[in-house]
This record gives structure tokens, sequence and C-alpha cells, in this order.
């Protein structure tokens, strides 16, 4: 009885092994209209920890994000200087590069890239 259990997931393992991955089939990159809807800014801190023999200062880096929307859906972009230039542009609209990669499961997949 026991064999069997074995036998059956070994079975099952190579069903999965052998049915192969889904596998990009195409990509193209398009320029499309954004529109900027939210920037985060939070400044580096500085933390201080005790490792039983000193305190050891721990610095956590600023984060610098933009929010932007393409057809309901929201991207967020890190970096000071992709900050610095949109900051103040909330509401505005802005050039962005789009990914689409198509799949053999016949599933597509966007990833925005950048900001112009």
């Amino acid at each position: 009885m026991m064999k069997k259990k074995f036998y059956g997931l070994v079975l099952a393992a190579v069903a999965v092994l052998f049915t192969g991955c889904v596998k990009c089939v195409s990509t193209e990159t398009k320029t499309v209209q954004v529109q900027v809807v939210d920037e985060y800014y939070k400044e580096a801190e500085y933390r201080f920890l005790y490792n039983g023999k000193a305190v050891v200062p721990i610095k956590t880096p600023a984060v610098y994000e933009i929010t932007v929307d393409y057809a309901g859906v929201n991207f967020t972009f890190s970096g000071e200087d992709t900050y610095q230039k949109y900051a103040d542009h909330i509401g505005e609209y802005t050039n962005a590069t789009l990914e689409q990669r198509k799949y053999s499961d016949g599933s597509v997949r966007y990833n925005m890239i950048d900001l112009e």
C-alpha cells in the first residue's frame, strides 16, 4: 500500500515536470499617456540598536515614489530624480513606456517601464 502512494506521488511529480512552463512568446513596447495621481516621500531615518556590546546606528534610506494611472491600474516608480520631476505635477498627464508580454498560454501581462 505504501509503495502505491509513493509511486503515485512520483508519477504526479513527473507529470508536472513534463507539462512545461508558460513561456513568453512576444514582447512589445509602446508609448502611452498616463496621469500622475500621487507622490510619496519619507525622509531617511536613523535608529539605534544595542547589539549586546555597543549602540549601533542604523540608517533607513529615504523613500521617493510617484504613482501613475493607466487604464485604471496604478503603477509606482521609485527614485529621487523621478520624484523631483513629477511631485509637483499631480493630476497632469505625461508619456510613459508600457511593455506588453504575451505568453504561450494566451495570457498577457503589462508592465510600466519608464516615465518620459
